[in-house]
């Protein structure tokens, strides 16, 4: 502001007066690694529900037109998820913490530690880390981890140098490993309808079982034709003993009192 002569710009000195709500060395302690800092996902989100929804929508088109973005968004997830279960990385350093760092983390965490650790040296940073190895404790003077929820390179490499072979459980969030997702969100769509928790249970851990399986087989032609083949075993001798009670005709507003989540019918 002095070099610039820019004392006397009240925008500026209103800024300068501020400088404690908006420049992150004043937020070194509070949890921010969840936090929007600007409206770019808001936006996202809106394009992507405008795609097939429009503004003179009934209530039941707006529905039917969510569910269809949400089933496009859950297909996606399952996308990134595969994407992350297949991806490998070459290991550059002891490959304990990395191997660890490569089954819990998503791809992005995953790559940022590699990057990390591979690093001999810091650079003209000088921090305090204090560690209990026997409590699996660690706390550095940077606040990385309170920011972000992963733990900084001072203490990755205090870590090494004190032979700890894997991250403490406690500093791996919910937040940045591949199983966040919930089996019952990723299968919600497949549901039964008759109210069954136990039911419902036993269909996710079903489908979760399946994909589970064809991820790993997928690309190995040998194992996918003998998943195929028991697939279609169990098929039959289920089907032997499937007697068929026909399908139930509904009307119209049946049909709509469904979808909107009503029992009472509408005239």
């Amino acid at each position: 502001m002095t070099k610039f002569n820019l004392e006397d710009t009240r925008w500026f000195k209103d800024m300068f007066t501020k400088r404690d709500s908006w420049i992150p060395g004043y937020f070194s302690d509070i949890p921010m690694c969840g936090l929007l800092k600007t409206t770019s996902r808001s936006e996202s989100m809106n394009s992507f529900f405008n795609t097939y929804s429009e503004s003179g929508n009934l209530l039941l088109n707006f529905m039917m037109n969510y569910d269809t973005d949400i089933q496009k968004q859950m297909n996606t997830q399952r996308e990134f998820d595969k994407a992350s279960k297949k991806a490998s990385y070459k290991i550059q350093t002891p490959p304990e913490i990395e191997l660890q760092a490569s089954k819990v983390y998503t791809n992005g965490w995953e790559v940022y530690i590699v990057q990390h650790n591979s690093k001999s040296k810091f650079k003209n940073e000088f921090k305090t880390v204090e560690i209990k190895v026997e409590e699996k404790e660690l706390n550095c003077s940077c606040e990385h981890f309170k920011r972000m929820g992963v733990l900084c390179i001072h203490a990755f490499t205090i870590m090494m140098r004190c032979s700890v072979k894997e991250i403490p459980e406690r500093y791996i969030l919910k937040s940045w490993r591949k199983d966040v997702i919930s089996r019952n969100y990723r299968f919600s769509s497949f549901q039964s309808d008759s109210g069954d928790c136990e039911n419902v249970k036993l269909v996710n851990d079903s489908y979760y079982s399946f994909e589970s399986c064809l991820d790993i087989v997928r690309d190995d032609k040998k194992k996918l034709a003998l998943f195929a083949e028991k697939q279609q075993m169990l098929l039959k001798e289920f089907e032997s003993d499937y007697i068929s009670v026909g399908l139930k005709s509904k009307t119209n507003g049946e049909v709509v009192c469904k979808l909107l989540g009503v029992t009472i019918p509408i005239p």
